[in-house]
Order: C-alpha cells, then structure tokens, then sequence
C-alpha cells in the first residue's frame, strides 16, 4: 500500500517527519471471473512436451492455494510437488474482472515479471468453480486456472480502494494490489464495435481531396471481390459521397493505402452499400501488406464477428501486428485494442497468437518511413 501512494504519503512525511498515508475511500466491487497463469520451467512436469492440456476441477473449498502458484486444484498434473518446488517458478500472471460501482467492467492485472509481490485471491467463496489446465509449451510447462462464480452475479463482492489506476481488493485477513489492464465486455456489449461511441475504434486515413474527382456510377459493383454474402447492407450512398475512382483502381492494382481506405468506405456505407465482408477483404488485403490501420481495423471485425467469423485470436494477432508498428497516438489506441482482445484469451492462447505474431513480423520486415504515404494520419 505504501509503496502505491508514495506519492500521496510525501506531503505527510514533509509535514509530520513519518509516512502517514490517508486511507482511500472504500466501495464495493463485484468480483466476476479471476484467470491466474502460471509459467514454469520443466521441474515436475508429467506432460508430453506440447501435448494437449489436461483439465481438472474443484470449488472455492476443495481448492489449494499457494503463493507460487495461486488458487489451483490439488489434482491438477503440475502440481507443487518437491520437485516443481525445488525449480523457480518463472513467472505468475493473475487477472481479475470487476464490475465497479459505476457499473464500469474493468479488468485488474498484475505479473511477477513486473511486480515480484504479486499475487492472486487466497480463498474464493465455496460455490466458485475453478478449473485448471497444465500443458506444455516450447520446451516448458504452464498452469492456467479460471475461477468463476455459480451465477451472473460472479464470484462476490468484496471491499475495495481504488489509488489512480489501481485497485487494492480486501478480503478477511488479505488484501491485493492490481493495476488496471482493460475493459471486459459480455453479450450485448461490443467493446470493438466502432460506431457511434466505442471503446475500441477504428481509424480512418482520409483520402486527399480531388478537384477533379468524378461520380463514379456503380463503383461498388467494380470494387467487389468474390466472397461470402454481405453481413448487412443500407440503402444505395447519397450523391454527395461517392469514391474517388481513382481509389478504387489504385486498391486492384495492389496499393496497400488505397485497399484500406476502399475497405473503410464499405464500412461505413459511403459511396457504396454498407458491407462489413467486402470491408473485411479490402482490409485483408491491405495488412497482408503490413499497414497497421488495417491491421487493428481488421482485428476490431474479428473482434466483434462483423464480416468475418469472430475470433477474439485472430483480433488479438491482427492487433499485435499493428500496435508494433503505429507510432504516436495510434499505437496507443491499438495496444489499447490488442489488450483488451487478448484479456478474452487463456494463458496458451495468447502465446501462442504471440508466436505467430512475431514470425509473421519476422518475415514482413516494416517499410520504411519515407514510403508511408503522405495524407496518412500520424
């Protein structure tokens, strides 16, 4: 605690000569799902290297905690025998998913690679289920746990303070300290869905405007590549927005620039009927090609399952893509967007998207500087 508000304790200690830390404001937080991952080397493993995990079950009572590795059912494969406790356990990473008072879903986070202190709930309510799997992975073994509550009311309520962006959570005779890591979102909220107001939007590289730019008739039966049938359409586009046809040429001919901002037209329903897999394609196309605004636009579709079958991994390697290689305020919003698809995703997931990430990065070097284009945003 002390070490969180060092900066709210200094006044206190210029004044009365001693750490006096005044106490954050307590309220209640409901406490909906909890993910712990546990990264080992090989000490006690009994799996067949990258097998399939092996799954165990158990309750807030037939549980065992420890620090190493968390809340976990004593059954599981890896276990803290003498042996798996004889090895450092290489790192803990623990998220939990809130709903705060405000009704905000929040979702707290801490590592030890980050912060040797962390650590997950001790004890959990009798009713939460808890299921493990233990796998291998590159040459390692790995302990994946969610724990979660018997109804949509989750786990429980319990006490908490909030210090900036991070929460302390109170239990009996425990407390925890989390930084916030993202948003949560279940059913009929889209966290990615771009209009009107989203926690994750995607972004829109305005084309230079043209004097001499045309109507162009029926330009979006020249733009169509053959795919599956539209997820949704609007009425034929107003007169005053048509598109540039010289965009529509430049994208079939292979420019990665013009295939995005075709793709955004057909998002947006502008000078062509709204049409989420013709988006998808021409977006597709264009980070194939390494531009990132494509890439996290993609992965906002992936996200959200519009146009393209939604896969909360395909949105998070789309948006790892592109996070590495915005700059600026962009990859802000698409790390932003890249955290927030892979906190939907288990411990062997996400390092597995992270994986194929990387070698699709290795072998798509970024072009450079001087041939982004010129109406490209910062």
């Amino acid at each position: 605690m002390q070490r969180l508000n060092a900066a709210t304790c200094l006044p206190f200690v210029l004044l009365f000569g001693v750490a006096v830390c005044p106490a954050a404001e307590r309220m209640k937080v409901q406490v909906m799902q909890t993910h712990t991952g546990v990264k080992l080397g090989s000490g006690g493993l009994e799996l067949v290297s990258d097998s399939d995990p092996a799954w165990s079950r158990c309750s807030g009572t037939s549980g065992t905690y420890s620090r190493e590795f968390g809340f976990h059912c004593g059954d599981s494969t890896v276990s803290p025998s003498p042996v798996a406790q004889s090895r450092r356990v290489d790192a803990l990473f623990y998220d939990v998913q809130v709903i705060m008072p405000d009704a905000a879903r929040l979702v707290f986070h801490c590592s030890t690679v980050l912060d040797p202190d962390c650590q997950g709930l001790p004890e959990y309510p009798e009713s939460t289920l808890v299921v493990c799997s233990d796998f291998a992975y590159g040459g390692a073994a790995y302990k994946d746990c969610t724990a979660t509550g018997p109804s949509a009311e989750g786990i429980g309520v319990y006490e908490a303070a909030m210090h900036g962006g991070r929460i302390t959570i109170f239990g009996s005779h425990w407390q925890r300290n989390y930084l916030q890591y993202g948003t949560w979102h279940f059913g009929e909220q889209d966290p990615q869905d771009p209009k009107p107001a989203p926690a994750q939007e995607t972004q829109e590289t305005k084309p230079a405007a043209a004097a001499d730019a045309k109507p162009a008739a029926d330009t979006s039966a020249d733009a169509k590549v053959p795919g599956p049938a539209p997820t949704g359409t609007s009425p034929a586009a107003t007169a005053d927005q048509v598109i540039d046809p010289r965009i529509i040429e430049h994208a079939k001919a292979g420019d990665p620039i013009s295939q995005y901002k075709l793709g955004y037209d057909y998002f947006l329903g502008r000078g062509v009927p709204l049409d989420y897999v013709q988006a998808a394609i021409w977006w597709r196309k264009a980070a194939d090609q390494g531009y990132p605004q494509a890439q996290n636009n993609l992965g906002v579709l992936y996200n959200s399952g519009k146009g393209v079958p939604q896969s909360y991994a395909e949105a998070y390697f789309w948006q790892n893509l592109a996070a590495a290689r915005a700059s600026g305020p962009l990859q802000a919003q698409f790390a932003k967007n890249r955290d927030e698809s892979g906190s939907k995703l288990w411990l062997i997931s996400r390092l597995k998207v992270q994986q194929r990430a990387a070698k699709w990065a290795s072998e798509h070097p970024v072009q450079p500087r001087s041939q982004e284009p010129a109406d490209a945003k910062p």
